[in-house]
């Protein structure tokens, strides 16, 4: 029987798929927050998505 951190892993590819979604998501995010003329701290953005993106890549050596 596996144990349930076995169950709570993604397949690598399903796993690459959210890695490169959230990417494209940071990404188009950053580019429209730029330019909507609101104020915007660039820097917090960059931190949290940053510490997700470590987040996600200690998930990945879990996984393997």
């Amino acid at each position: 029987m596996s144990n349930t951190k076995d169950q709570n892993k993604l397949p690598q590819a399903r796993m690459q798929r959210a890695i490169e979604g959230f990417e494209s998501f940071c990404e188009e995010n950053l580019e429209w927050r730029r330019n909507s003329g609101e104020p915007f701290d660039e820097a917090a953005f960059n931190d949290a998505r940053d510490l997700v993106m470590r987040k996600i890549e200690a998930m990945k050596e879990d996984a393997q």
